[in-house]
């Protein structure tokens, strides 16, 4: 069996909104448990099989608010900030949930994969047998369509064909071959007639309009010759007010350029005693700008001074402290010579030490060869000493070496 998905203890369902319990119980009583552990509450419905929300008749009271204009007056709705929503489910949802969150095995994926392409292929097949039923239907349609044609077009010869033999069976006829004369001749006497008055009244028209437009012309002519006088009369006005004008103006032009030449001679004046005055100010900036840079220069001298002082007081302190690392490093040369030293003689001590062994261990060699091949034993003693170059067995040696 696969892996059930995650359950959810007993102790994390808690009874919410039993039935005729509490403030503000739905009629409806249903029975809901919401589980615990989230931030969001989880609520799952047993009785109702929607949405309880869609259920809820009551509906909190929006606010609105008034606007009056020219033409009408209109209540808005002022929005409001939607709470945290509270994920609501029923029963069925929350077990379709808890079985799509179950781990399937291989059998189970392998048998919901066969499935789907089971149902993808019906799928496949249904839409290529619906596109080949489409493209049969198309094209029978098409051939109705041109059959359809085919036949209006026949009826419609058929129908020329008959109104036409009927025209001429009708003009065969001597009675309405006559009928036929009269009707023309009174429609062409009738049309002559009607062409003549036209006419008539055309040029009756045209004598009025030609009256008309003689007296209009006539009419016309007075007023241009009215209109030319007023206008010669206003040019003379004109030309005499132009002229007062001109004189009053060379009058004015005289009195601005004597006073513009003033004011242009005191524009001269103040901007001379506006240049000495500038002179002044330049001449004392100048001379305080050359105090600054005295003051500056006696700064610079010092600070150079006090620089000089500071780089001759850190060259000494570096001198001195070279000193001293010199001083350390000979003392330590000393040390490291002498250490040197030392080790150099104990190597050779050691050397004379490994070799006295040496000698020693083969003179033990020797007795100990000797002894063996000599017909008295002698006095042995075994050494247990270790060899000082291999370290291995205990060489035998002589009393007298001991």
């Amino acid at each position: 069996m696969p892996a059930e998905g995650p359950e959810l203890p007993l102790g994390s369902l808690g009874v919410r909104g039993a039935p005729g319990e509490g403030r503000g119980s739905d009629p409806s009583n249903f029975s809901s448990l919401q589980v615990t552990g989230s931030r969001n509450p989880v609520v799952i419905s047993k009785d109702v099989p929607k949405h309880p929300r869609e259920l809820l008749s009551f509906k909190p009271k929006l606010k609105t608010i008034q606007v009056i204009t020219k033409d009408l007056i209109r209540e808005l709705i002022i929005p409001q900030e939607k709470p945290q929503p509270c994920l609501i489910i029923g029963e069925k949802e929350y077990e379709k949930l808890k079985e799509s969150a179950r781990a399937l095995n291989e059998v189970e994926r392998w048998d919901r994969l066969k499935t789907l392409r089971a149902r993808q292929d019906a799928a496949f097949e249904a839409l290529k047998k619906a596109q080949i039923e489409e493209q049969r239907k198309a094209e029978l349609e098409d051939e109705r369509d041109h059959g359809r044609g085919v036949d209006e077009e026949l009826q419609q010869e058929k129908q020329k064909l008959l109104q036409r033999v009927m025209r001429m069976r009708l003009e065969q006829e001597e009675g309405m071959r006559e009928l036929n004369a009269l009707f023309l001749s009174a429609k062409c006497n009738m049309i002559w007639d009607k062409q003549v008055l036209e006419k008539q009244m055309i040029l009756k028209e045209l004598a009025e309009e030609e009256k008309r437009l003689d007296k209009m012309m006539e009419m016309e002519r007075e007023k241009g010759m009215e209109v030319q006088e007023e206008l010669e009369r206003q040019r003379k006005q004109e030309l005499m007010r132009a002229r007062q004008g001109i004189v009053k103006q060379m009058e004015q032009n005289a009195e601005e350029r004597a006073l513009r030449a003033e004011e242009l001679y005191q524009e001269g004046q103040r901007q001379l005693e506006r240049l000495e005055q500038m002179k002044r100010e330049d001449r004392k900036a100048w001379e305080q700008k050359q105090e600054r840079l005295k003051q500056i220069h006696v700064d610079i001298k010092r600070f150079n001074m006090e620089s000089q002082r500071l780089k001759d007081q850190q060259r000494e302190q570096e001198r001195l402290e070279d000193e001293r690392v010199l001083e350390q490093q000979r003392q330590k040369a000393e040390r490291e010579a002498a250490l040197e030293a030392e080790q150099h003689q104990l190597r050779l001590e050691k050397e004379k030490e490994l070799a006295r062994l040496r000698a020693t261990q083969e003179r033990a060699q020797a007795w100990q060869a000797e002894q063996v091949s000599g017909p008295g034993t002698g006095d042995v003693l075994p050494c247990h000493r270790p060899c000082p170059q291999t370290g291995e067995g205990a060489a035998p040696l002589d009393v007298g070496d001991v």
